[in-house]
């Protein structure tokens, strides 16, 4: 499910829904990043990045 939120084009916010896997040892723990953008001088900047830690 995808939901999309603008506010006057200069900020935005991506929650990834993930899963980290390690394939030799059938490791799979999912997680959720949350990532915060603004945008300055022509580029998108990340403002903060943050993951959750183990099974959420």
């Amino acid at each position: 499910m995808a939901k999309q939120t603008v506010v006057g084009c200069r900020t935005g916010f991506v929650l990834f829904d993930s899963v980290y896997a390690v394939p030799a040892t059938a490791t799979r723990v999912p997680l959720l990043i949350g990532v915060s953008y603004t945008y300055q001088h022509g580029r998108w900047l990340v403002l903060q990045n943050q993951d959750s830690v183990g099974r959420i």
